[in-house]
């Protein structure tokens, strides 16, 4: 529950399935370590010893690693016993499963044919902007004030001045720094009234004055990339770890099931 971040259950029946599930967890733990424990690692204690000092690193201080152990009920002899016995496990895996799955292009081509929306990429805008910021509690006299300046500030721009200098000197919002470029950003990434004025406007084009809950803005379009399927070629690599890491999985469930019905497994009942 806690590796999950769930809180504890307080219906029984519920219980009961979470602690079903965390003993055929252990079950397979144990299985595979049956499996693996022979593996040869010729640099085991190494290993161990690195990841004990990168959880050091990690916490900061050896009084914080400490604690964290005391607060999982092993020591650090006992820390080291699951770390070996993890990166054996991990290395029968690969051997085992891992290194024996392949996954060929026309495999992956396949997928890209038959999914097409998968690697469909949206219609994007890349738009700059002046901001002219409200608080959310501003009194309607500051509101005017600001609505007031955009509007000077758009008459400046059509009149010639240019918008990335007007951003520079006079946005509020954070992009003012690089002339108010927002970069580009697709549909459902914006607050409405922004998203529907940057999506209407042509390339170069300026907006008029648009209101938000984030004060007043002028929306300047640099240009709008269609709604397009990627090329394969830009998500072969992708595909081919996806499909490769479905099928670890998939062949991985099959070995640990394989292992169970081979081995002799006891459970006991709880000790009330």
């Amino acid at each position: 529950l806690s590796q999950s971040r769930m809180p504890a259950p307080t219906d029984p029946a519920q219980r009961q399935q979470i602690e079903a599930m965390a003993l055929e967890t252990l079950i397979a733990q144990e299985v595979l370590y049956q499996a693996a424990k022979d593996v040869a690692i010729a640099d085991l204690d190494q290993q161990v010893a690195a990841k004990i000092e990168a959880a050091k690193a990690r916490l900061g201080t050896p009084e914080a690693f400490a604690q964290a152990l005391a607060q999982t009920g092993i020591t650090e002899e006992q820390f080291k016993v699951h770390l070996a016995r993890d990166l054996k496990i991990g290395t029968y895996i690969q051997q085992e499963v891992d290194a024996k799955v392949t996954i060929t292009p026309e495999q992956a081509r396949q997928f890209y044919d038959q999914n097409p929306d998968k690697f469909k990429k949206p219609e994007s805008v890349h738009a700059s902007q002046i901001l002219i910021g409200t608080d959310a509690g501003a009194t309607p006299e500051a509101k005017a004030a600001a609505k007031q300046k955009a509007e000077d500030l758009l008459a400046k721009i059509k009149g010639g001045a240019d918008f990335a200098e007007l951003a520079k000197a006079e946005s509020t919002c954070p992009s003012a720094q690089k002339g108010g470029d927002l970069g580009s950003f697709g549909r459902g990434q914006m607050v409405k009234p922004f998203e529907e004025a940057a999506f209407s406007l042509q390339d170069g084009e300026v907006s008029g004055v648009v209101e938000t809950q984030f004060g007043y803005h002028l929306i300047k379009s640099q240009g709008r990339t269609p709604s397009e399927i990627v090329p394969f070629e830009q998500v072969e690599a992708r595909i081919m770890t996806q499909l490769k890491n479905q099928e670890v999985k998939k062949q991985l469930a099959a070995k640990v099931e394989a292992l169970k019905q081979a081995a002799k497994v006891e459970k006991t009942a709880p000790t009330p």
